[in-house]
């Protein structure tokens, strides 16, 4: 009996032995499992975040570009400054983020009396902007606030103050010259003129831009004032 009582234990001691070697390589496999699940979740679940900040980041730039720049901007523009002018943002990325801008109430465009709509920031545009511009790195948002205080005014010229011209039966040309509202695009000043030849058509509509201003005060004085 001394003998089974002996063979018995032995028995019962080998097998709690070899239970506790499968339970520990059976662990082994689980943990590293659940390692490689981990790191295949993070890296995954990193470029998620990564995909999403860079596209957060494009937002605010459009956002900025429209802060800095103070007036409406056709979609034309907004792709020239940032897509041609400047590679701030990818040229199909542009016209994506206007209209998620759009929906998100961050940005408006009113109903003009063309088909040529101006974009310009709203107020809720402006709090995301002021609580979240520091995503874009200084020196971008330095090269697009200079950009604007260097080009402002040529954007706002060619977009408020329009010129197109005809040929007449007689052979002269009629000059048609507009200052627009920037926002809505209506017209506030007409000026309709005769030239000779193509040559002074061509040069008044290039004038206009620059001078634009000025005949319209010039005007406005005499006429309405006093």
């Amino acid at each position: 009996s001394g003998n089974l009582l002996g063979k018995t234990i032995t028995v019962k001691i080998e097998y709690i032995y070899n239970y506790t070697i499968y339970c520990k390589v059976f662990c082994k496999i689980i943990i590293k499992s659940v390692v490689k699940i981990f790191y295949f979740c993070y890296y995954k679940f990193e470029g998620i975040m990564e995909f999403v900040a860079d596209n957060t980041v494009n937002k605010l730039i459009l956002l900025f570009v429209l802060d800095k720049m103070d007036i409406p901007l056709t979609e034309t523009s907004i792709l020239e400054i940032c897509t041609s002018q400047n590679t701030w943002v990818s040229y199909m990325d542009c016209k994506d983020l206007l209209y998620q801008l759009l929906t998100a109430k961050f940005i408006y465009k009113p109903n003009t009396t063309n088909n040529e709509s101006r974009y310009n920031i709203t107020v809720a545009g402006r709090e995301c902007l002021s609580q979240f511009f520091t995503k874009i790195p200084a020196s971008l948002r330095n090269s697009i606030t200079k950009f604007a205080e260097e080009n402002k005014l040529n954007f706002k010229r060619n977009q408020e103050y329009v010129g197109k011209y005809y040929k007449n039966i007689d052979g002269s040309y009629t000059v048609e010259l507009r200052i627009l509202e920037p926002l809505t695009t209506d017209s506030v000043f007409d000026i309709s003129i005769k030239t000779d030849t193509r040559h002074n058509a061509i040069v008044a509509v290039k004038k206009w831009r620059e001078l634009a201003p000025s005949v319209f005060e010039d005007v406005y004085s005499k006429i309405i004032e006093n």
